[in-house]
C-alpha cells in the first residue's frame, strides 16, 4: 500500500508539479506586490507637515488671538485647544489652513487635520510661554 501510495505521489508530480511550481511562484510574487503596497506609507498631503510649523501664528490669530487661547494639546492629526471664549473662532481661516473639521465643545475646540499637529502644538506653546 505505501509503495503504491509512493507511485502515485510521483505519477501525481511528474504530470502536475510544473502547475504546482507556478502556484507558489504566482504566490510569492503577489505576497510581495501587496507587502510593498501597504507597507508605503503616504503622508496625505506632504506640503501641510511644512507650512504647518511656519503658519502657526495664523492658526493663532484664527482662534481669537494669543488672549484667547489658555491650553493647547495634540495628538497625530487632532489638535485640541482651551479657549477663553468660543465665539472668537474663525471658522474660515481654519479652513484655509488645511483644518478639515472643527469640533467645538464647552470651552474647548478640536481641529481635525491630514497632518500630524505635534509641530504646530511645539510653535504655538513657545509663542504663548505655555
Amino acid at each position: 500500500m505505501v509503495s503504491e501510495l509512493k507511485i502515485d505521489i510521483n505519477a501525481f508530480l511528474k504530470n502536475y508539479g510544473i502547475y504546482l511550481a507556478l502556484a507558489v511562484v504566482a504566490l510569492i510574487i503577489i505576497t510581495i506586490v501587496l507587502i510593498l503596497i501597504f507597507s508605503r506609507k503616504h503622508p496625505k498631503n506632504k506640503d501641510s507637515l511644512v507650512t504647518i510649523g511656519e503658519d502657526y501664528l495664523k492658526y493663532i490669530d484664527a482662534l481669537g488671538g494669543n488672549d484667547n487661547i489658555i491650553a493647547v494639546k495634540g495628538m497625530r492629526s487632532r489638535l485640541t485647544i482651551t479657549l477663553k471664549n468660543i465665539n472668537l473662532i474663525n471658522r474660515e481661516s481654519l479652513a484655509l489652513l488645511g483644518v478639515n473639521n472643527v469640533l467645538v465643545t464647552n470651552n474647548s475646540v478640536t481641529l481635525v487635520m491630514n497632518s500630524d499637529v505635534t509641530s504646530l502644538v511645539e510653535s504655538i506653546k513657545k509663542a504663548l510661554s505655555l
